[in-house]
């Protein structure tokens, strides 16, 4: 008997000490920046719910914490996992935030997939006319509190072995938001090589994940022992196969394995801790084995450990500028109406437009008859309105042409949202049961197409700060013109230097492959991002003032600042944003030379003549670097201040300074024209009185 009880107390022992629980927050789960708010008549959105093959779910639980705003008198939720309704619930809109939880079954997920969509329908008030319904409803809202919302999960250790494939499942899960990734170097310390490498897997992460929240550490065994006593459950160790074999930390197969540019997952008896591997015969298999890792769009094999191809060139074609796409080109949607048209615009760092100027969006729709002022269009630009449209129906066609527009000043660098909402009488069936709603649709031709607007680009001239939205300039081609210069004067695990790439590859949605962090001072590519910490301040070899060479580029220049001034808007506010020359922190402890410098960041100096330019980080030490480089990423894009110069000089851009000149100076035109026509007016005369 005794035994029995020993037994049985041991198994549940055994039972507890396997059961874990994690808990997501939706800040992890939304993909591609997605803003958290539900808006109009009808919306939705969907998140992934990952359970990875290692685990076995023992329960699951939604946590969602909405909050609404605007007119509505009813709003109606709606829960589904994959194509299964879970839950329809009905929420009186106050002000006062509303949790809604959801338990679901481990059979569930099994069955219908883990993508779970949360929908919505605004019921306005029926007081409200149909014009004022349309308005009203463009202001109603539910917002989601990702950081008070979550996905919970209770789950056991199963046998299943875990594969490539599992660890990028668990990167996409969110499960380790928690953790510090550790990165781990076997190379020589401190090398190109090395830290190259390690940008590599930060930005593999980072897209792989999709958010850019994660802290990164560097370790490398011989220069950065501390680092070997932080916490980390998630280790990227890389290094070549004769240093894997040196250090002893992989068993025989896997060194035996290593005949090209290697991946592997590596997870050591009776512990948590999740490795990957990145490995190969040479450095430059190394290289190549992370930059397979840094492009998303290349899946890892459900295989513990695998040989990867040499990465084909991407051939990502960039927006530019005054050209026309199809709609089709940049959504698969077909239609919308009970959820937004969604485009994402990817838009290049550094760019300036005319304050007029605007881009177009031709929409091609067939939707239900619609009586004047019973329907209308809204298009937001990440978020913010910006133009409306009513809708109308003609009786002999049975597709609709519209035309919207919205300024160009709108969009920002990196990933905008241009979004399209729908509003119109409910679409309604009746049944046995009672009626159902459905929201009014429209369907989308190919044909449709976003004429976008002109722009120049410009760099900046002389020595002033720029915003963090215009360092997305070093992910242009790959990262191909760019480097980052390190200059420590004490060992660092250089979180700061992963933040920032976290930060400038999640905004650019791609990986720079060619970008080259190095130690050498010496500047060999057009951008150089110069980190210097803990050491004196060295003299920038850019000059403080722009040359100015010529009367075409000192004309060029007078436009640009022209073209610049005019959007800006004339306020208190913008005027005390620009009395400070640079951003700079207070309160910091003086460097060596005992200077009262102060700690700087994102400060430009561009070599007079040229484009090529560096932007200085300056910091007494890693810790101040570090919490420096948080503020100076939250803060919101600055426009472009100080002298500026285009980047490259071409006549599409001439024409569009011209253009500023005559739109902030309208009775310039008309002179110009006088100008032009007056010696052609001599001259006709004179060749008719000659001819007389």
């Amino acid at each position: 008997m005794n035994k029995v009880i020993i037994f049985f107390i041991s198994f549940l022992i055994a039972s507890f000490a396997s059961a874990k629980t994690v808990q997501v927050p939706l800040t992890y789960l939304l993909q591609d920046s997605r803003d958290p708010v539900l808006r109009g008549q009808w919306d939705k959105m969907s998140f992934p719910l990952t359970i990875l093959d290692t685990q076995q779910a023992d329960s699951v639980r939604i946590s969602l914490t909405l909050k609404h705003s605007g007119n509505i008198d009813k709003a109606t939720i709606w829960l589904n996992l994959g194509d299964k309704p879970l839950a329809n619930i009905q929420l009186q809109p106050n002000s006062e935030p509303q949790q809604v939880v959801a338990n679901l079954t481990p059979s569930l997920l099994a069955k219908y997939g883990n993508q779970l969509t949360l929908s919505v329908r605004h019921l306005l008030p029926p007081s409200l006319s149909m014009t004022q319904q349309r308005i009203a409803a463009s202001e109603a809202i539910t917002e989601i509190l990702i950081e008070q919302s979550f996905f919970e999960l209770a789950y056991s250790e199963n046998t299943v072995k875990p594969t490539l494939a599992s660890f990028a499942e668990l990167i996409r899960s969110g499960q380790v938001y928690q953790h510090n990734i550790q990165l781990e170097s076997l190379l020589t310390s401190n090398s190109d090589t090395s830290l190259s490498i390690a940008s590599l897997l930060v930005q593999g992460w980072t897209l792989r994940s999709g958010s850019d929240k994660y802290r990164f550490s560097y370790h490398h065994p011989e220069s950065n022992p501390i680092a070997k006593h932080q916490p980390a459950n998630v280790h990227l160790v890389y290094g070549t196969q004769s240093q894997l074999e040196a250090r002893s930390m992989l068993p025989t197969q896997y060194l035996n394995a290593i005949q090209g540019p290697f991946l592997g997952l590596y997870k050591p008896v009776a512990q948590n801790d999740w490795i990957l591997v990145v490995s190969g015969r040479s450095e430059n298999e190394v290289v190549q084995a992370a930059q397979h890792f840094a492009i998303p769009s290349y899946e890892l094999p459900k295989q513990l450990f695998a040989l990867v191809g040499k990465h084909q060139p991407m051939n990502r074609k960039d927006l530019e500028s005054n050209q026309s796409y199809q709609i089709e080109m940049l959504t698969r949607q077909q239609q919308f109406g009970d959820e937004p048209l969604t485009l994402p615009l990817m838009m290049p760092a550094n760019i300036m437009v005319n304050k007029e100027e605007t881009a177009q969006l031709n929409l091609l729709l067939t939707h239900p008859k619609v009586n004047p002022g019973e329907a209308a269009m809204v298009i937001r630009i990440n978020g913010d309105y910006a133009n409306s449209i009513p809708l109308r129906a003609s009786l002999w066609r049975s597709a609709q042409h519209y035309r919207l527009t919205f300024p160009m000043d709108k969009l920002h660098p990196g990933l905008n949202t241009v979004s399209v909402e729908l509003y119109g009488p409910e679409q309604v069936s009746y049944f046995d049961e009672g009626a159902a709603y459905q929201p009014f649709t429209a369907s989308l031709s190919s044909t449709s197409a976003i004429n976008l607007g002109a722009w120049v680009t410009y760099i900046p001239a002389g020595r002033q700060q720029i915003s963090a939205d215009e360092l997305l300039v070093i992910a242009a081609n790959s990262g191909k013109k760019s480097q980052l210069t390190l200059n420590y004067e004490q060992l660092s695990e250089l979180s700061e230097i992963w933040q920032l790439i976290s930060f400038i590859s999640h905004k650019a949605h791609q990986p720079m492959l060619d970008l080259l962090l190095t130690t050498n001072k010496k500047q060999t590519k057009p951008i150089n991002l110069v980190f210097t910490v803990g050491e004196q301040y060295p003299i920038s070899e850019m000059a403080s003032s722009p040359a100015k060479t010529g009367f075409i580029n000192q004309t060029r220049q007078n436009l640009l600042s022209i073209m610049n001034n005019s959007g800006l808007p004339s306020s208190n506010t913008q005027t005390a944003l620009f009395s400070s020359q640079y951003f700079q922190y207070s309160n910091n402890p003086p460097f060596r030379n005992n200077e009262s410098r102060e700690t700087s960041l994102g400060v430009v100096s561009t070599k007079p003549g040229s484009n090529w330019s560096q932007i200085e980080f300056i910091a007494a030490d890693s810790k101040q670097l570090t919490s420096n480089m948080e503020i100076y990423l939250s803060q919101q894009t600055i426009p472009a201040k100080g002298a500026i110069q285009l980047a490259i000089p071409s006549y599409g851009n001439d024409i569009q300074l011209a253009r500023a000149g005559f739109i902030n100076y309208p009775y310039s035109l008309p002179l110009f024209l006088l100008c032009l026509i007056f010696p052609l007016a001599l001259l006709i005369q004179r060749s008719l009185g000659d001819k007389s």
